[in-house]
């Protein structure tokens, strides 16, 4: 994504680079914020 600037055609052309893909292609972004999990009183 970086190198692509969140350019979804950019993003694909640097992936192929590395290969073809096979099947389908899947984005997925996981974050975590501790902060947001406390019980709010």
């Amino acid at each position: 994504m970086e190198e692509g600037n969140a350019d979804l055609r950019k993003v694909y052309e640097e992936i192929i680079k590395f290969g073809v893909i096979l099947d389908d292609l899947s984005l997925l972004k996981v974050t975590y914020n501790p902060e947001d999990s406390k019980t709010k009183e």
